[in-house]
């Protein structure tokens, strides 16, 4: 059975794009634009998760961002109160704002722009966490709805 880019099995050999729910908290999207002469391509993709029941100073999505992507960009959304923090900074656990910095806590709150310190398209050559860190105080309760924006280039075939 073929797979994706993302090594899950369906039919996708045949779609430009694709949609793969990963459990209850993970959804993963692509589309995929490549050369029928020489096998080379590039592909937009997404990645959407929840966050656990935040608590403590730092929240970590462990290797969300894949080997091999360009960043363009991350955007979260409270899905919870989030307590105890008084708001939060998104990062990649080097740069603790690099997408997001002082991000309210309130239920619904979106980011809608980027709106961090170093926000630029990053290459990242090994798998990357996000860390979202609590400021002011740890966090104590809450949920939020993370999205990571990038695309990968895929070699010519042999």
């Amino acid at each position: 059975m073929p797979t994706d880019t993302f090594g899950v099995p369906g039919d996708v050999a045949r779609f430009a794009g694709g949609i793969h729910a990963h459990g209850p908290s993970e959804i993963k999207t692509s589309l995929r634009m490549n050369s029928p002469l020489f096998g080379a391509g590039l592909t937009f993709q997404s990645v959407e998760v929840e966050t656990p029941v935040m608590t403590g100073a730092t929240v970590t999505l462990t290797g969300i961002i894949p080997a091999g992507a360009v960043v363009l960009g991350v955007l979260a959304r409270v899905t919870a109160v989030v307590t105890g923090a008084a708001s939060s900074n998104i990062g990649d656990g080097t740069t603790a704002s690099k997408w997001a910095a002082a991000v309210p806590l309130t239920l619904g709150f979106a980011t809608t722009n980027l709106t961090g310190t170093a926000p630029a398209p990053t290459y990242y050559a090994a798998a990357t966490n996000v860390v979202l860190t609590a400021v002011t105080a740890n966090y104590t309760a809450g949920k939020m709805r993370v999205v990571v924006y990038f695309y990968s280039f895929d070699a010519l075939d042999g």
